[in-house]
């Protein structure tokens, strides 16, 4: 099942880095929210895996570059192939993408993105967060956060019969009736990658993710 939340991306990224006149990737860009709160005083560049999305966008804002990625997502793309895209960038941002992907997904972008990166994950050792980011689609599901809760990581894979939790493991097979994918990590395990930068919203979906920092 997509689902797409909006909010303001950029006010949330602007808070750690200055975007104007820069060259801008915005990987999983949603419904343009990084567009749609204030004017653009930056080159931007959209991808997302959902093509309806990205032609969608091209038709409201065709002055900016967008980009299909026809990559396999358990809860977005489920007919998806293993496309890659190499685009240039000053700045490459991800909001909410690490949380539904897989690790090696994960560590493969990590190699393959060569700009500084800024990408959010959900923490599994910060409890209010966590509970927050779970109680957006499974509410009254304590024992699922038991299972995440300060793991190293976590999967959280929703079909229509049951909610399931796997740790442990870079990667898990691709499914086709998944609605719901979710992907959180220990901030001490993301520290690896580069620097975590905390965040202090106190609601919407901003409010349940911190940033990771990558030179």
């Amino acid at each position: 099942m997509k689902i797409y939340l909006d909010y303001d991306v950029r006010k949330y990224f602007e808070r750690m880095v200055p975007l104007k006149g820069k060259r801008v990737v915005d990987w999983g860009c949603n419904h343009g929210n990084m567009l749609k709160y204030q004017p653009c005083d930056f080159e931007y560049v959209g991808v997302d895996v959902d093509w309806e999305l990205i032609e969608e966008n091209r038709h409201i804002w065709p002055e900016h570059e967008w980009h299909h990625l026809d990559a396999y997502n358990h809860q977005y793309w489920q007919s998806g192939k293993d496309e890659e895209l190499d685009l240039p960038a000053d700045v490459t941002l991800m909001f909410s993408i690490f949380t539904h992907m897989t690790i090696s997904e994960m560590k493969r972008y990590l190699q393959k993105i060569q700009s500084p990166l800024y990408s959010t994950f959900i923490p599994t050792d910060d409890e209010t967060m966590l509970r927050r980011a779970l109680n957006y689609r499974l509410k009254d599901r304590p024992d699922v956060f038991e299972q995440v809760y300060n793991k190293e990581y976590a999967y959280v894979v929703a079909t229509p019969e049951d909610v399931m939790v796997y740790e442990g493991l870079e990667d898990i097979p691709r499914m086709n009736n998944v609605w719901y994918f979710l992907v959180a990590h220990h901030m001490d395990y993301m520290k690896q990658f580069g620097e975590v930068i905390p965040t202090d919203y106190e609601t919407g979906i901003e409010s349940t993710q911190h940033c990771l920092y990558r030179k």
